[in-house]
């Protein structure tokens, strides 16, 4: 057994879990996809701003700036995906008869309002805001390995 490992006792680290910081937590992030998906979608061409100055530009003019920004759209290419296999891998979860990867892409990827989710899904508002608390929570957890997670100390 590894050094460590022999201590470990899952039940203090999963009583140690703060659920609602949690779930608050996981909401916050996925708000941000919006921004996300948007910096993904910009072209990088349309960050130079043109010069007036009746000097030729050089194709070399902001390599340096476009460098970058293509470094940052990659990043957030890969961490979308990470956003998108997360959800994913909470599609099989159930709570109240809805996915919680269905409800997560609804509600952050796709970006359908509320009320038009829970008439989809048919259940009450309280229903589906528990549901969706579950599914933030399991979002938490699958999210870069628990990433997500408020842990008490």
């Amino acid at each position: 057994m590894a050094e460590g490992v022999e201590n470990f006792d899952l039940m203090e680290y999963l009583d140690s879990i703060d659920e609602k910081a949690s779930i608050k937590r996981a909401k916050k992030y996925l708000e941000r996809v919006k921004e996300l998906q948007d910096t993904v979608r910009v072209n990088p061409n349309y960050l130079q701003s043109p010069k007036m100055d009746g000097m030729p530009k050089g194709s070399q003019g902001n390599s340096s700036q476009m460098e970058s920004f293509i470094m940052k759209r990659e990043k957030v290419k890969d961490e979308l995906k990470q956003v998108v296999q997360a959800i994913k891998m909470l599609e099989t979860i159930q709570v109240s008869g809805m996915s919680c990867g269905e409800l997560l892409t609804k509600k952050y990827i796709t970006k359908i309002s509320d009320v038009s989710i829970y008439l989809e899904f048919s259940v009450s508002q309280s229903t589906y805001h528990r549901g969706l608390n579950k599914a933030l929570y399991c979002f938490a957890e699958a999210f870069q390995d628990g990433r997500l997670l408020v842990i008490n100390d």
